[in-house]
Protein backbone atom coordinates (compact mmCIF):
# COMPACT_ATOMS: atom_id res chain seq x y z
CA UNK A 1 0.00 0.00 0.00
CA UNK A 2 2.63 2.37 1.11
CA UNK A 3 4.36 1.31 -2.59
CA UNK A 4 1.07 2.41 -4.48
CA UNK A 5 0.97 5.82 -2.61
CA UNK A 6 4.55 6.80 -3.62
CA UNK A 7 3.62 6.01 -6.77
CA UNK A 8 0.91 7.82 -7.30
CA UNK A 9 2.46 10.78 -5.60
CA UNK A 10 5.16 10.79 -8.02
CA UNK A 11 2.89 10.19 -10.79
CA UNK A 12 1.10 13.63 -9.94
CA UNK A 13 4.01 15.39 -9.73
CA UNK A 14 4.77 14.34 -13.35
CA UNK A 15 1.26 15.54 -14.43
CA UNK A 16 2.11 19.08 -12.51
CA UNK A 17 5.39 18.99 -14.56
CA UNK A 18 3.47 19.57 -17.06
CA UNK A 19 1.90 22.38 -16.03
CA UNK A 20 4.69 24.14 -14.62
CA UNK A 21 6.98 23.18 -17.39
CA UNK A 22 4.59 24.53 -19.65
CA UNK A 23 4.47 27.83 -18.08
CA UNK A 24 8.29 28.02 -17.25
CA UNK A 25 9.60 27.27 -20.55
CA UNK A 26 6.87 29.11 -22.57
CA UNK A 27 7.85 32.64 -20.51
CA UNK A 28 11.30 31.55 -21.01
CA UNK A 29 10.66 31.29 -25.47
CA UNK A 30 9.04 34.17 -25.27
CA UNK A 31 11.77 36.19 -23.32
CA UNK A 32 14.15 35.28 -25.41
CA UNK A 33 13.13 34.61 -28.60
CA UNK A 34 11.01 38.27 -28.06
CA UNK A 35 14.71 39.57 -27.20
CA UNK A 36 15.56 39.52 -31.10
CA UNK A 37 12.69 42.03 -31.94
CA UNK A 38 14.33 44.79 -29.96
CA UNK A 39 18.18 43.95 -30.94
CA UNK A 40 17.60 46.52 -34.01
CA UNK A 41 16.69 48.90 -31.30
CA UNK A 42 12.75 48.86 -31.67
CA UNK A 43 11.07 47.94 -28.55
CA UNK A 44 7.39 47.58 -28.14
CA UNK A 45 5.85 50.21 -25.63
CA UNK A 46 2.44 49.93 -23.80
CA UNK A 47 0.04 52.49 -24.96
CA UNK A 48 -2.89 54.60 -23.50
CA UNK A 49 -2.89 57.50 -20.79
CA UNK A 50 -1.58 55.30 -17.77
CA UNK A 51 1.52 54.04 -19.85
CA UNK A 52 1.98 57.64 -21.38
CA UNK A 53 2.15 59.21 -18.12
CA UNK A 54 4.97 56.73 -16.97
CA UNK A 55 6.63 56.59 -19.58
CA UNK A 56 5.37 53.44 -21.21
CA UNK A 57 6.65 49.75 -20.45
CA UNK A 58 8.90 48.62 -22.94
CA UNK A 59 9.56 44.91 -23.82
CA UNK A 60 12.30 43.55 -22.13
CA UNK A 61 15.54 42.94 -23.82
CA UNK A 62 17.70 39.60 -22.81
CA UNK A 63 21.59 40.75 -21.77
CA UNK A 64 22.81 37.47 -22.63
CA UNK A 65 24.67 36.69 -25.68
CA UNK A 66 22.42 35.63 -29.36
CA UNK A 67 24.40 32.40 -29.04
CA UNK A 68 24.02 31.18 -25.36
CA UNK A 69 19.95 32.70 -26.15
CA UNK A 70 20.05 30.54 -29.05
CA UNK A 71 21.24 27.78 -26.90
CA UNK A 72 18.49 28.17 -24.86
CA UNK A 73 15.63 28.65 -26.96
CA UNK A 74 16.50 25.17 -27.95
CA UNK A 75 17.08 23.59 -24.95
CA UNK A 76 13.73 24.99 -23.11
CA UNK A 77 12.29 24.08 -26.94
CA UNK A 78 13.35 20.45 -26.18
CA UNK A 79 12.41 20.28 -22.53
CA UNK A 80 8.75 20.94 -23.60
CA UNK A 81 9.00 18.30 -25.83
CA UNK A 82 10.62 16.38 -23.04
CA UNK A 83 7.89 17.02 -20.59
CA UNK A 84 5.13 15.98 -22.72
CA UNK A 85 6.51 12.67 -23.98
CA UNK A 86 8.74 10.69 -21.77
CA UNK A 87 8.04 12.38 -18.61
CA UNK A 88 3.74 12.20 -19.29
CA UNK A 89 4.63 8.42 -20.30
CA UNK A 90 5.90 7.58 -16.95
CA UNK A 91 3.91 9.71 -14.88
CA UNK A 92 0.69 8.32 -16.13
CA UNK A 93 2.21 5.10 -16.32
CA UNK A 94 2.43 5.48 -12.22
CA UNK A 95 -0.93 6.66 -11.82
CA UNK A 96 -2.88 3.97 -13.66
CA UNK A 97 -0.07 1.18 -14.77
CA UNK A 98 -1.07 1.76 -18.49
CA UNK A 99 1.69 2.59 -20.94
CA UNK A 100 0.57 5.34 -23.20
CA UNK A 101 3.13 4.39 -25.97
CA UNK A 102 1.20 1.85 -27.24
CA UNK A 103 -1.85 3.89 -27.86
CA UNK A 104 -0.78 3.94 -31.49
CA UNK A 105 0.07 0.86 -31.81
CA UNK A 106 3.26 -0.49 -32.73
CA UNK A 107 4.31 2.16 -34.94
CA UNK A 108 3.33 4.60 -32.35
CA UNK A 109 5.46 3.19 -29.70
CA UNK A 110 8.75 3.17 -31.83
CA UNK A 111 7.64 6.87 -32.71
CA UNK A 112 6.68 7.67 -29.32
CA UNK A 113 10.28 6.14 -27.99
CA UNK A 114 11.97 7.45 -30.61
CA UNK A 115 11.23 11.03 -29.79
CA UNK A 116 11.71 10.10 -25.43
CA UNK A 117 14.87 9.15 -26.16
CA UNK A 118 16.25 12.32 -28.64
CA UNK A 119 14.67 14.59 -25.95
CA UNK A 120 16.46 13.21 -23.23
CA UNK A 121 19.67 13.17 -25.06
CA UNK A 122 19.56 16.45 -26.39
CA UNK A 123 18.55 17.90 -22.53
CA UNK A 124 21.46 16.65 -21.38
CA UNK A 125 23.63 17.83 -23.56
CA UNK A 126 22.35 21.36 -23.91
CA UNK A 127 23.60 21.35 -20.70
CA UNK A 128 26.88 20.51 -21.46
CA UNK A 129 27.40 22.83 -24.29
CA UNK A 130 26.37 25.98 -22.19
CA UNK A 131 28.37 25.21 -19.93
CA UNK A 132 31.37 24.26 -22.51
CA UNK A 133 30.70 28.04 -23.98
CA UNK A 134 30.53 29.93 -20.90
CA UNK A 135 33.93 28.32 -19.82
CA UNK A 136 35.86 28.74 -23.09
CA UNK A 137 34.40 32.75 -22.91
CA UNK A 138 35.80 32.73 -19.54
CA UNK A 139 38.99 31.06 -20.66
CA UNK A 140 39.51 33.36 -23.40
CA UNK A 141 37.97 36.88 -23.17
CA UNK A 142 39.77 38.51 -25.85
CA UNK A 143 39.36 35.66 -28.53
CA UNK A 144 37.34 36.60 -31.68
CA UNK A 145 34.22 34.43 -30.51
CA UNK A 146 34.56 36.28 -27.32
CA UNK A 147 34.97 39.78 -28.70
CA UNK A 148 31.97 39.26 -31.59
CA UNK A 149 28.53 39.60 -29.45
CA UNK A 150 26.82 39.02 -32.48
CA UNK A 151 28.32 36.15 -33.45
CA UNK A 152 25.83 32.93 -33.87
CA UNK A 153 27.13 30.86 -36.64
CA UNK A 154 29.46 28.24 -34.59
CA UNK A 155 26.36 27.91 -31.95
CA UNK A 156 24.08 27.43 -34.89
CA UNK A 157 26.16 24.50 -36.06
CA UNK A 158 26.82 22.81 -32.97
CA UNK A 159 23.04 22.87 -31.99
CA UNK A 160 22.70 21.07 -35.96
CA UNK A 161 25.61 18.77 -34.59
CA UNK A 162 23.82 17.81 -31.64
CA UNK A 163 20.33 17.23 -33.10
CA UNK A 164 21.94 15.07 -35.80
CA UNK A 165 24.23 13.13 -33.41
CA UNK A 166 20.75 12.16 -31.25
CA UNK A 167 18.94 11.44 -34.07
CA UNK A 168 21.36 8.54 -35.69
CA UNK A 169 22.42 7.59 -32.16
CA UNK A 170 18.70 6.44 -31.52
CA UNK A 171 17.81 5.08 -34.91
CA UNK A 172 17.84 1.67 -33.17
CA UNK A 173 14.05 2.42 -31.71
CA UNK A 174 13.10 2.34 -35.71
CA UNK A 175 15.05 -0.49 -36.75
CA UNK A 176 15.80 -2.58 -33.97
CA UNK A 177 16.79 -6.25 -34.50
CA UNK A 178 13.84 -7.23 -32.28
CA UNK A 179 10.71 -5.93 -31.35
CA UNK A 180 11.26 -2.56 -28.74
CA UNK A 181 7.75 -2.45 -28.03
CA UNK A 182 7.26 -6.39 -26.78
CA UNK A 183 7.21 -6.51 -23.07
CA UNK A 184 10.24 -9.14 -23.21
CA UNK A 185 12.43 -6.99 -24.79
CA UNK A 186 15.19 -5.76 -22.57
CA UNK A 187 18.22 -3.89 -23.87
CA UNK A 188 21.73 -4.22 -22.02
CA UNK A 189 23.38 -2.34 -25.00
CA UNK A 190 20.94 0.44 -24.36
CA UNK A 191 21.02 0.82 -20.33
CA UNK A 192 25.31 0.95 -21.23
CA UNK A 193 24.97 3.43 -24.29
CA UNK A 194 22.54 5.87 -21.84
CA UNK A 195 24.63 5.48 -19.06
CA UNK A 196 27.78 6.87 -20.91
CA UNK A 197 26.53 8.90 -23.73
CA UNK A 198 23.20 10.83 -20.53
CA UNK A 199 25.19 10.54 -17.25
CA UNK A 200 29.03 9.89 -17.48
CA UNK A 201 30.61 11.99 -19.98
CA UNK A 202 27.99 14.67 -19.66
CA UNK A 203 28.92 14.84 -15.74
CA UNK A 204 32.83 15.06 -16.76
CA UNK A 205 32.19 17.77 -18.90
CA UNK A 206 29.51 19.67 -16.51
CA UNK A 207 31.74 19.28 -13.66
CA UNK A 208 35.09 20.08 -15.34
CA UNK A 209 33.98 23.30 -17.12
CA UNK A 210 32.04 24.40 -14.25
CA UNK A 211 35.03 24.18 -11.64
CA UNK A 212 37.33 25.94 -14.52
CA UNK A 213 34.58 28.73 -14.58
CA UNK A 214 35.11 28.92 -10.81
CA UNK A 215 38.64 28.81 -10.27
CA UNK A 216 39.28 31.62 -13.22
CA UNK A 217 36.41 33.71 -11.18
CA UNK A 218 38.44 32.92 -8.18
CA UNK A 219 41.72 34.44 -9.45
CA UNK A 220 39.98 37.59 -11.14
CA UNK A 221 37.85 38.46 -7.38
CA UNK A 222 40.39 40.77 -6.19
CA UNK A 223 40.37 42.85 -9.78
CA UNK A 224 36.67 42.94 -10.07
CA UNK A 225 36.11 43.21 -6.53
CA UNK A 226 34.85 46.83 -6.41
CA UNK A 227 33.02 45.89 -9.73
CA UNK A 228 30.93 43.20 -8.20
CA UNK A 229 29.92 45.57 -5.27
CA UNK A 230 28.47 48.01 -7.41
CA UNK A 231 26.34 45.29 -9.34
CA UNK A 232 24.93 44.07 -6.45
CA UNK A 233 24.22 47.13 -5.11
CA UNK A 234 22.34 47.91 -8.18
CA UNK A 235 20.70 44.75 -8.59
CA UNK A 236 22.28 45.09 -12.24
CA UNK A 237 24.68 42.52 -13.53
CA UNK A 238 25.93 42.41 -17.10
CA UNK A 239 25.84 40.25 -19.00
CA UNK A 240 28.86 37.61 -18.31
CA UNK A 241 28.25 37.74 -14.44
CA UNK A 242 23.97 36.87 -15.42
CA UNK A 243 25.06 34.32 -17.57
CA UNK A 244 27.57 33.02 -14.98
CA UNK A 245 25.01 33.08 -12.25
CA UNK A 246 23.20 30.91 -14.51
CA UNK A 247 25.73 28.48 -15.62
CA UNK A 248 26.34 27.97 -11.69
CA UNK A 249 22.82 26.66 -11.15
CA UNK A 250 21.93 24.58 -13.81
CA UNK A 251 25.77 22.60 -13.71
CA UNK A 252 24.52 22.46 -9.97
CA UNK A 253 20.93 20.97 -10.87
CA UNK A 254 22.61 19.07 -13.48
CA UNK A 255 24.93 17.56 -11.50
CA UNK A 256 22.67 16.43 -8.95
CA UNK A 257 19.97 14.66 -11.01
CA UNK A 258 22.78 12.80 -12.62
CA UNK A 259 24.01 11.36 -9.97
CA UNK A 260 20.93 10.15 -9.23
CA UNK A 261 20.33 8.46 -12.05
CA UNK A 262 24.08 6.86 -11.88
CA UNK A 263 22.49 5.70 -8.67
CA UNK A 264 19.72 4.36 -9.84
CA UNK A 265 21.45 2.47 -12.86
CA UNK A 266 23.71 1.00 -10.42
CA UNK A 267 21.94 0.02 -7.17
CA UNK A 268 18.99 -1.80 -10.10
CA UNK A 269 21.27 -2.03 -13.37
CA UNK A 270 18.00 -4.13 -14.94
CA UNK A 271 15.52 -1.45 -13.90
CA UNK A 272 15.66 0.47 -17.11
CA UNK A 273 17.06 -2.29 -19.81
CA UNK A 274 13.51 -2.64 -20.30
CA UNK A 275 12.37 -0.21 -23.17
CA UNK A 276 8.28 -1.23 -22.30
CA UNK A 277 7.07 -0.74 -19.40
CA UNK A 278 4.78 -3.28 -18.03
CA UNK A 279 2.31 -3.47 -14.74
CA UNK A 280 3.25 -6.80 -14.37
CA UNK A 281 6.84 -5.97 -12.92
CA UNK A 282 5.33 -2.57 -11.13
CA UNK A 283 8.36 -2.68 -8.68
CA UNK A 284 11.36 -2.73 -11.43
CA UNK A 285 9.39 -0.20 -13.82
CA UNK A 286 8.74 2.18 -11.22
CA UNK A 287 12.01 2.40 -9.96
CA UNK A 288 13.09 4.04 -13.76
CA UNK A 289 9.87 5.84 -13.82
CA UNK A 290 10.78 7.46 -10.38
CA UNK A 291 13.91 8.47 -12.19
CA UNK A 292 12.64 9.99 -14.97
CA UNK A 293 9.96 12.14 -13.71
CA UNK A 294 12.38 13.40 -11.17
CA UNK A 295 14.83 14.10 -13.66
CA UNK A 296 12.05 15.80 -15.60
CA UNK A 297 10.99 17.41 -12.79
CA UNK A 298 14.53 18.99 -12.16
CA UNK A 299 14.52 19.88 -15.36
CA UNK A 300 11.32 21.87 -15.06
CA UNK A 301 12.31 23.47 -11.43
CA UNK A 302 15.61 24.80 -13.30
CA UNK A 303 13.04 26.93 -15.73
CA UNK A 304 10.97 28.00 -12.88
CA UNK A 305 13.86 28.91 -10.69
CA UNK A 306 16.11 30.68 -13.44
CA UNK A 307 13.60 33.43 -14.03
CA UNK A 308 12.90 33.67 -10.40
CA UNK A 309 16.33 33.79 -9.20
CA UNK A 310 17.40 36.78 -10.82
CA UNK A 311 15.67 40.09 -9.99
CA UNK A 312 17.14 41.76 -13.52
CA UNK A 313 15.71 38.69 -14.88
CA UNK A 314 12.27 38.68 -13.02
CA UNK A 315 11.98 42.04 -13.51
CA UNK A 316 12.14 41.56 -16.86
CA UNK A 317 9.42 38.79 -17.15
CA UNK A 318 6.97 41.48 -15.06
CA UNK A 319 7.64 43.40 -17.84
CA UNK A 320 7.07 41.28 -20.38
CA UNK A 321 3.80 40.28 -19.13
CA UNK A 322 2.73 43.49 -19.52
CA UNK A 323 3.44 43.64 -22.32
CA UNK A 324 1.21 41.11 -23.37
CA UNK A 325 -1.51 41.62 -21.62
CA UNK A 326 -1.51 44.91 -22.92
CA UNK A 327 -2.37 43.31 -26.41
CA UNK A 328 -4.78 40.50 -25.15
CA UNK A 329 -6.65 43.71 -23.67
CA UNK A 330 -6.89 45.32 -26.97
CA UNK A 331 -4.86 48.24 -25.60
CA UNK A 332 -3.00 50.34 -28.43
CA UNK A 333 0.74 49.58 -28.77
CA UNK A 334 3.46 51.03 -30.37
CA UNK A 335 7.05 50.94 -31.62
CA UNK A 336 9.22 53.89 -30.90
CA UNK A 337 12.78 53.30 -32.31
CA UNK A 338 15.62 53.85 -29.10
CA UNK A 339 18.40 56.27 -28.93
Amino acid sequence: MSIRIITILVGTLGIANCIAGLIGNVLWLLYLVGSWFCASGQERQLGGSEGCSQGGVSWPRCPLRPSTRLFMISMFTNNLAGLYTSNLRYSVFLLVAKDVCFIGGCTGCRIHLYISAITTDLSTWHVVCLCCERFYLALFPQSDYARDRERIRPTLLIIFAMYSVSILAEMSYLFPQGSVCQPTYRSMYMSVFRLCFEVIIPSVLILSTTIGVIVILFKRARRMDQSIKGWLASNKLPEGALAVNLLLFISIVASSIRLVLLLVVLVNPLSCSRVAISADELGGSSICSFAVVIYWTASCLCSLILMAGSKRILDDTEKMLLVISSCLTGRRSVCTQTP
